[in-house]
């Protein structure tokens, strides 16, 4: 067995010595519990790696495809730092090429960075600057400016959705507040793509054949609507769909349904706001607001009156 595959026993022993430090007052507790994640992170990485490498080996797949040929280390710059593991060097049998398993871990072949680095980079360079990401995620400023310049929205490599019929696509759009390392209330958009609810069993639904898009405020509209308009394309045969979309109805939202008008979307504003619209359109007169509540509930999203109201609103 490979010296640095480490068991998850070390993980418990982890733990021990972070409470043994953090009563030695040598170093301030957060640091100490920094020190503690990092490490902790490190160690379960490597047990996953261990994990999923030992799965592929033991299967059939490997048996049939490929030969085994010792382990090889790789090392990643992640958003807890970095990590050095040990994986299988796979070849196979018939074409020679090598094979790792990486991507089944969720990295990318010849790329320094994670994923998740990556996407942290972005997201908090719109309130910080590229030195202060590079000192805190031990990247060069090279690194966060080639980063930034060479942002792209993910290659799609999908395929038809196997149980496509004419009922509609529905396009929920929002705004999540997210905290970055500066401790500033910020915002990363979201755009999730689905096929209605279903329900697994009782008193739990999901969302059929969902697809979340979640990019920076720094990320023009243009390219995430023309990913979107990719993906509906190819994924779906959307000649007889009607596509449905529920939002807040905020400015940029408004903005990005205008780029999707080749599906001509229903724009249909969520509860809250439509409520919202409702009080203030009505002067708070109760009647008035009871009445179009009653309308808009026998309404069902059928017309755009909806949106009507809540442009009205916010006029």
């Amino acid at each position: 067995m490979v010296s640095s595959m480490i068991r998850i026993s070390n993980f418990s022993s982890l733990v021990k010595t972070f409470f043994k430090n953090i009563f030695s007052f040598r170093l301030p507790f957060e640091q100490q519990f920094k020190l503690f994640v990092t490490k902790a992170f490190e160690t379960l990485f490597r047990v996953y790696v261990k994990r999923v490498d030992g799965a592929f080996f033991h299967s059939d797949e490997r048996k049939d495809k490929f030969k085994s040929k010792g382990f090889v280390k790789r090392t990643v710059t992640t958003a807890f730092g970095h990590v050095t593991f040990e994986r299988r060097k796979y070849v196979d049998k018939k074409t020679g090429i090598h094979y790792y398993i990486d991507e089944k871990i969720g990295l990318k072949r010849y790329k320094r960075l994670s994923e998740e680095l990556i996407f942290t980079i972005l997201f908090e360079y719109q309130y910080a600057t590229a030195s202060f990401l590079a000192k805190t995620y031990g990247v060069s400023r090279a690194t966060v400016y080639n980063l930034v310049n060479s942002f792209q929205m993910p290659k799609l490599d999908i395929e038809r959705f196997e149980r496509d019929d004419d009922s509609p696509v529905y396009m929920e759009i929002d705004e999540d507040h997210m905290k970055c390392r500066r401790s500033k209330n910020t915002y990363m958009r979201l755009v999730s793509i689905h096929r209605g609810i279903e329900e697994i069993c009782r008193d739990r639904n999901k969302l059929i054949d969902k697809h979340t898009i979640m990019f920076p405020t720094s990320v023009p509209l243009e390219e995430v609507s023309e990913y979107v308009l990719n993906y509906l394309e190819k994924r779906y045969n959307m000649d007889k769909k009607k596509l449905i979309v529920n939002s807040d109805g905020g400015i940029w939202i408004d903005s990005f349904v205008g780029e999707l008008r080749i599906y001509n979307p229903i724009h249909i504003y969520d509860k809250f706001h439509l409520v919202k619209a409702i009080v203030e359109i009505s002067k708070k007169d109760k009647e008035v607001s009871k009445n179009l509540y009653r309308w808009l509930e026998k309404d069902k999203g059928k017309s755009v009156i909806p949106h009507f109201l809540c442009k009205l609103w916010k006029k």
